[in-house]
C-alpha cells in the first residue's frame, strides 16, 4: 500500500491551520484567562494579608490603649486615694487646731475678763480707800491742822525757784489781786504776812479770800494764770498709786501661779 503524500502533506497542512487556530482563538485566551484568574487570586490572597496585617496592628494598637487606659485608670485611682486621705489628714489637723484655738481663745478671754475683773476691783479698793481718806482728812480739819497745812504751804513758797516767784509777783502786780483759796474757815493773819514776806508781794495787792473744802487740808495761791498749792490730795494720790502698783503685783503673782 502505498503512502499518498499530497494527502499526507495537505493533513499537515490542515494540522497546522488548526494548532494555529487553536492557538490563536482557543489556547491563547485560555491561557490570558487562567494568567489573569491566577493574577486575581494572588491579588485576593495579597490583600488578605494585607487585611490581616492591618487587623492584628489594629489589634496591637487596641492593646496599647487598653494597657495606657488601665494604666491611667490606676493611677487615677492612686491619685484619688492620695487625695483623699491628704484631704482627712488636713480636715483632722484643721479640726484639731480649730479646737485648740478655740481652746487658747477661750483661755485668753477668761484671763481678759479676770484681769477686767482684778482692774475693777483694784480701782473701787483704790477709789473707796481715797473717798474714806478724804473724808476723814475733812472732817479732822481743825485749828492745830490748819496751822500745819499753812505751814507746809509756807515751806512751799521757800521751796520756790527765783525764777517762779518772779513770775507770780509779776502776774499779783498786773491784776493787783491774789486769791487765796484754803480748806478752812479764814487763813491766819501769819499766813498772809508769810506770803507777802516770801513772794515780795506789795502792799497795795489785794487778797480774795475763798474756801474750798475739795483742796483737802490745802491751800491754794493764785495770781492771773499763775497758781502755787499745797494739799493732802498729792499725798492721797501717791498712796493710791503705791496701792494700785501693790495690787496689781499682787494679781500678777496669782496669774503667774
Amino acid at each position: 500500500m502505498g503512502v499518498d503524500f499530497i494527502t499526507l502533506l495537505a493533513q499537515i497542512i490542515n494540522l497546522a491551520i488548526l494548532i494555529w487556530l487553536l492557538k490563536k482563538f482557543l489556547y491563547k485566551p485560555l491561557l490570558d484567562m487562567i494568567d489573569a484568574r491566577q493574577a486575581k487570586i494572588l491579588k485576593d490572597v495579597q490583600d488578605a494579608q494585607k487585611a490581616a496585617e492591618a487587623a492584628k496592628a489594629e489589634e496591637a494598637l487596641y492593646a496599647q490603649k487598653v494597657e495606657a487606659f488601665d494604666k491611667e485608670r490606676q493611677a487615677l485611682l492612686e491619685q484619688a486615694t492620695q487625695e483623699a486621705q491628704t484631704l482627712k489628714s488636713t480636715l483632722s489637723e484643721e479640726a484639731r487646731l480649730s479646737v485648740a484655738n478655740s481652746r487658747e481663745q477661750w483661755k485668753e478671754e477668761l484671763a481678759l475678763e479676770k484681769k477686767a475683773f482684778d482692774l475693777e476691783m483694784r480701782d473701787a479698793i483704790v477709789s473707796q480707800f481715797k473717798n474714806f481718806a478724804e473724808k476723814a482728812l475733812t472732817e479732822m480739819a481743825d485749828a492745830t491742822l490748819q496751822a500745819q497745812t499753812e505751814k507746809q504751804f509756807q515751806k512751799k513758797l521757800k521751796s520756790l525757784s527765783v525764777t517762779e516767784k518772779k513770775h507770780f509777783l509779776h502776774e499779783a502786780e498786773q491784776t493787783k489781786k491774789v486769791y487765796l483759796t484754803t480748806a478752812f474757815e479764814k487763813p491766819s493773819l501769819e499766813l498772809k504776812n508769810a506770803i507777802q514776806a516770801l513772794l515780795k508781794l506789795p502792799d497795795d495787792i489785794h487778797f480774795s479770800l475763798h474756801k474750798e473744802t475739795t483742796l483737802i487740808c490745802g491751800i491754794e495761791l493764785q495770781a492771773g494764770d499763775k497758781t502755787i498749792a499745797w494739799n493732802l490730795a498729792s499725798y492721797l494720790e501717791d498712796f493710791s498709786s503705791h496701792l494700785d502698783a501693790t495690787l496689781s503685783g499682787t494679781a500678777q503673782i496669782e496669774q503667774g501661779e
